[in-house]
C-alpha cells in the first residue's frame, strides 16, 4: 500500500477538531485519470501560503484506495504525555475533521480493499474493528490476505525475520505476519512489499536508488523522495515502468511524500508545509536519473530531457473480460485477467473480450499430451503457473501450436510474460528486433520454452517436477541470451539466488476476441 510520510504540519495553538486550509486540489478525484506518462510538468498547491507558528504537529499522512486525505495530529507538552489523533481532510470543503476524539493512533495503513489498520502508541498494530493484532512495529503494511509485513521497532521480544521467513501466526483471525529488521522504509506495490534498507538502498529491481522514503498508488505508480547529502529537502522522484528508470519531478522539493495515483501526490517540505500536486498543461520532456542497467548501479547523476523513452498508455477494453470455467481451486487473481487482456490489447492490438479454460492440473498428476491435447490448434493461449514458493507467472502466446512433437519446431509469434505477483509484464517493445517464440526447448523436447525479448520461461507444459532438469524463468538485457540478468519480477527473488522452480498447479486459458 501506500508509504508512510512524516509530516510537520503547522497547526495554530488552540485549534479545535477542525482546521480551515486554504488551497485546494485543482482537479477532483473523480477527474483524475490514471496515466504512465513520461513527463514532469506538475502544479503544486501549497495548504498555507502565510507563516504559522508550529506547536502541534502533524506527524504522519496517508492516502487511501479512494483518494481520502488521512493525518495524524501529535499534541505534546511538558505537562502532558503525547497524545495522537487522527484527521480526514475533506476535498470539497477543504477541512481537516478530527475522526475520533476518544482514539489515539500515529499511524493508519491501508489494504487495497480499503480496510483500515491502526499503529497505535504503543507500537501495536490494530485492524478496522481496532482489536489488536501484534505490537512491536514502528511501520507497517497489510496485504488483502492479511499477511502483515511490518518493521520491528528494535524493542521488546517480538522476534525478527527476513522476507523468506515462514509466516508467523497472529492469532486474531487468520491474519499473519513478518517482522523484518533492517529496514527503514516500506511500502507495498500490488501486495509486494518494497523495501528500504537503513542506509537508504532500495531494491535492485527498482534501480537501487538510494531514497528517503517510497510510495507507491492504488494505480501502482511509484513516487520516491531521492536520498542526498547536506540538503534539507529532498528531490522528488517517479519510477517509469517503460523505461525502469527513476526520474526526476520538478517544482516541488520535501522531506516526505505520499502517493494517491500517478498524478496526484503529497509533499512535506522541511519547513513542515504540505503541498498536493496535480498535472496540468504542457507535457515536459521527462529528466531520468542516469542508472544503468547493471547489478551495481553507480551513483545517479541527471542526464539531459533529451534522454526519453516513448510513452505506452495502455488501452483497456471497454468491458472487463469474461472467465468462463476458472477451477474452484484456482490461484489467478480476477484482475490479472483484466490486466493480461489491457496489456495485450496495448501492444498487440487484440482486443480479448472474454477467457475459457481449456486445461489445469496440480503438480506431477497430469501429462504432456494431456496439456497439447488442451492447446493443440488454439491461438491466443494465456498459462498462469504457481511456484512452489507462491510467486506466480503468467504467459501468453498468439499463434497455435500444431504439433505434438517434441522436436517440433518453436512458432515465432507474438509473446508476453507476466510477474502476476509484481504486476510487470515483459513484452515487445518499439524497436525490439528479436523474435519471440513458443515451443518445444531445444535442450529438452519434453519441456516448452516461451521467450520475449528480455526474459524466458522453460518449464513443463502439465505441471511436473522431475529431479532434472528443473523448470527456470530468466530475465536478459537488450535481447543477450548469454548474458543474464538479475530481475525481482519474474520470480520474487533476490539477487544470487537460484532461478528454478517447481511448478505448484497451473492453468491455461484460451482468449476469445469475438
Amino acid at each position: 500500500m501506500f508509504h508512510k510520510t512524516i509530516l510537520n504540519f503547522a497547526i495554530l495553538l488552540g485549534a479545535c477538531t477542525s482546521i480551515q486550509i486554504s488551497d485546494v486540489l485543482q482537479k477532483q478525484r473523480s477527474q483524475l485519470k490514471w496515466r504512465q506518462e513520461a513527463s514532469n510538468n506538475f502544479n503544486w498547491n501549497a495548504t498555507q501560503n502565510i507563516q504559522w507558528s508550529v506547536v502541534n504537529a502533524f506527524i504522519d499522512v496517508q492516502t487511501s484506495p479512494d483518494g481520502d486525505i488521512y493525518a495524524i495530529q501529535r499534541i505534546q507538552s511538558e505537562m502532558e504525555t503525547k497524545k495522537y489523533f487522527v484527521y480526514l481532510y475533506n476535498i470539497t470543503s477543504n477541512i481537516w475533521t478530527i475522526t475520533d476524539a476518544t482514539f489515539q493512533a500515529k499511524a493508519i495503513r491501508f489494504d487495497r480493499l480499503g480496510n483500515i489498520y491502526y499503529l497505535d502508541q504503543n507500537n501495536c498494530i490494530l485492524n478496522s474493528q481496532k482489536q489488536k493484532l501484534i505490537c512491536g512495529a514502528f511501520d507497517f503494511e497489510v496485504t488483502v490476505k492479511r499477511e502483515i509485513y511490518l518493521l520491528h521497532d528494535g524493542l521488546g521480544s517480538l522476534p525478527k525475520d527476513t522476507l523468506s521467513s515462514p509466516w508467523r501466526t497472529v492469532g486474531v483471525e487468520d491474519y499473519q505476519y513478518k517482522a523484518l529488521s533492517g529496514y527503514k522504509g516500506i511500502t507495498l506495490l500490488k501486495d509486494q512489499p518494497i523495501l528500504i534498507l537503513n542506509d537508504g538502498t532500495v531494491d535492485f529491481n527498482y534501480g537501487g536508488e538510494k531514497l528517503v522514503s517510497i510510495s507507491a498508488g492504488i494505480d501502482g505508480s511509484l513516487w520516491a523522495l531521492k536520498q542526498e547529502e547536506n540538503v534539507k529537502s529532498y528531490q522528488v522522484l517517479k519510477w517509469q515502468t517503460v523505461a525502469q528508470k527513476w526520474y526526476i519531478v520538478s517544482g516541488a522539493k520535501g522531506v516526505s511524500l505520499s502517493a494517491y495515483n500517478e498524478i496526484s501526490v503529497a509533499i512535506v517540505d522541511e519547513k513542515g508545509l504540505l503541498s498536493l500536486s496535480s498535472q496540468v498543461g504542457h507535457q515536459d520532456e521527462a529528466q531520468y536519473t542516469n542508472i544503468p542497467a547493471t547489478t551495481n548501479p553507480p551513483a545517479t547523476t541527471n542526464v539531459p530531457a533529451a534522454t526519453v523513452v516513448p510513452t505506452i498508455v495502455p488501452t483497456s477494453p471497454s468491458v472487463a473480460p469474461d472467465i468462463i470455467g476458472q477451477p474452484a481451486d484456482s490461484f489467478v487473481p480476477q484482475d490479472a485477467f483484466k490486466l493480461f487482456a489491457q496489456e495485450v490489447k496495448s501492444t498487440y492490438d487484440t482486443n480479448i473480450k472474454s477467457f475459457t479454460k481449456v486445461f489445469n492440473a496440480q503438480k506431477n498428476i497430469k501429462s504432456r499430451i494431456d496439456a497439447l491435447a488442451a492447446i493443440y490448434q488454439k491461438d491466443d493461449i494465456f498459462g498462469f503457473i504457481k511456484t512452489s514458493t507462491g510467486s506466480i507467472l503468467g504467459f501468453y502466446y498468439h499463434d497455435a501450436v500444431q504439433s505434438f512433437s517434441q522436436n517440433g519446431p518453436q512458432i515465432y509469434t507474438q509473446t508476453m510474460i507476466y510477474g502476476v505477483s509484481t504486476g510487470h509484464f515483459s513484452k515487445q517493445e518499439p524497436n525490439d528486433q528479436y523474435e519471440s517464440a513458443f515451443g518445444p526447448y531445444e535442450g529438452n523436447g519434453a519441456m516448452q520454452i516461451i521467450t520475449t525479448p528480455r526474459a524466458k520461461i522453460i518449464f513443463y507444459l502439465s505441471c511436473i517436477n522431475p529431479m532434472s532438469p528443473p523448470s527456470m524463468a530468466e530475465c536478459y538485457s537488450n535481447s543477450n541470451f548469454s548474458q543474464p540478468e538479475y530481475c525481482y519480477w519474474i520470480l520474487l527473488r533476490q539477487q544470487g539466488d537460484s532461478n528454478t522452480f517447481e511448478c505448484e498447479q497451473i492453468e491455461y486459458y484460451q482468449g476469445d476476441t469475438q
